[in-house]
């Protein structure tokens, strides 16, 4: 019998790309050829999102496109994988007709097994309910990023307990992975070509809460530090209400970690925020920990995320949240309206703002964001800077300096042939377009 071809369609998130490496990686283990292409393949895997409304939606409408691509050619099973069967169970048999199976967070570690069980016409489903699966370490990936960067999970789950949020129904409570895990994979990753390590988690700051008693993140920065060959480490996820002096001394000392940080505020008016099950930072108020942030770290970009909309949002303290936005000058990230997730405690808040008026709102914050980002581009023009070199991409090279993230943000664009994928060199920035910066190089850094 000649090995299976299997095509994999990751949705969502970085954690969720995380899954789909590992899984991957077990595959080919067991001998699968792996395919980017649903019609070449015999199965065809979805790792699905389904943490709020939208990308329920999205994971649904992939899978039904894959499903009705198998019916109109050679029939192929198409199953769902990840957090949408973890969160609806058998309910997504209903969603998806003629869905194949469905393996949850907990189940992927048998998916070998269980796709053959599936192309054989048995049945594959998932119960409804938390993730409570032990964060994998020492688990082989096969990376879907380019060589010279990868994203390094530290743990699985949250406890933060935000009213509004799905994930601990679906990914479970804290689980850590154990430092010296941690820093073995970055070894690994770094043996393996990685420069550039971007940290994640439902929550970076709440890292090692439940291994030790205390959040030890400034202690895992402080050991990846030391891993040779990393040059830059990218914190993506830090709950402004956990940001402690401790964490801010080992970022403003470090000359590894990045000072772009990824601060999700969700709002900036203490009375949402205590709505939201958030609470404010240790400093009182969103833009005192901004102030504080700026004076310790001086170079920092600041990446946000806000919601808009939330039930009982007054539109005096949305006017307050914009102005917020606007003077802490928040060049990156975005803004959601409020979309009640079942089983929530935010769901049966009943003071729920218009869903027009949420998505207002959400609206204006972005375009917001995106004038910061302009004004922050145009305010970069004929400065030089270290940056890392993702590739080509279409008429120009695509890098980044310590302030874009890879995949999501925008880019500085360096002449074809300039410079060599995956290495840091230093250029002059030239102009901008748009949000995009173009460059120059001067040397390799």
């Amino acid at each position: 019998m000649r090995p299976l071809a299997i095509a994999t369609v990751s949705l969502g998130c970085a954690k969720n790309l995380i899954d789909t490496e590992v899984f991957l990686a077990r595959l080919a283990g067991a001998g699968a050829v792996l395919t980017d292409d649903p019609r070449a393949a015999d199965v065809v895997l979805v790792n699905t999102c389904g943490f709020i409304d939208d990308a329920v939606a999205e994971s649904v409408a992939a899978l039904a496109r894959l499903v009705a691509l198998g019916a109109r050619g050679k029939p192929k099973p198409v199953i769902a994988v990840g957090c949408l069967p973890q969160r609806l169970g058998a309910e997504i048999f209903e969603r998806v007709p003629g869905l194949a199976g469905a393996v949850g967070l907990d189940d992927e570690r048998a998916l070998p097994e269980l796709v053959m069980r599936v192309v054989r016409g048995g049945k594959v489903a998932c119960d409804a309910r938390p993730s409570d699966g032990p964060a994998a370490a020492d688990t082989p990936r096969l990376r879907l990023t380019p060589p010279h960067w990868a994203y390094l999970q530290v743990s699985e789950g949250c406890n933060a307990g935000c009213t509004f949020c799905a994930i601990p129904r679906i990914r479970g409570a804290l689980r850590s992975k154990p430092l010296r895990a941690v820093v073995r994979e970055a070894r690994e990753l770094a043996a393996s070509g990685a420069r550039e390590l971007v940290l994640i988690a439902q929550d970076l700051t709440a890292y090692g809460e439940d291994l030790g008693g205390r959040p030890a993140l400034p202690d895992l920065l402080a050991a990846l530090e030391r891993v040779p060959g990393i040059v830059w480490l990218r914190l993506l996820y830090l709950h402004p209400r956990r940001i402690t002096g401790e964490l801010i001394d080992r970022i403003a000392a470090s000359e590894k970690i990045l000072p772009c940080l990824d601060l999700p505020f969700q709002h900036s008016e203490p009375r949402i925020l205590r709505r939201m099950g958030r609470g404010a930072p240790a400093e009182g108020s969103a833009g005192a920990l901004i102030a504080r942030l700026r004076t310790r770290i001086p170079p920092l970009v600041v990446r946000g995320t806000f919601l808009a909309g939330f039930p009982g949002e007054t539109a005096r303290e949305f006017a307050a949240l914009e102005r917020f936005v606007a003077a802490a000058g928040i060049a990156r990230g975005g803004a959601f309206s409020f979309s009640p997730q079942a089983g929530t405690p935010a769901a049966r808040f009943p003071d729920r703002t218009a869903p027009r008026v949420a998505r207002a709102r959400a609206a204006r914050l972005r375009r917001l964001i995106s004038e910061n980002a302009r004004a922050f581009a145009r305010s970069r023009v004929g400065r030089t800077m270290t940056v890392i070199v993702d590739g080509p991409a279409g008429r120009f090279l695509a890098a980044r300096s310590f302030a874009e993230a890879p995949e999501v943000d925008p880019v500085v664009r360096l002449p074809l042939g300039s410079a060599e994928p995956g290495t840091f060199v230093t250029a002059r920035i030239t102009g901008a377009a748009g949000l995009d910066l173009a460059g120059a190089v001067l040397e390799n850094a």
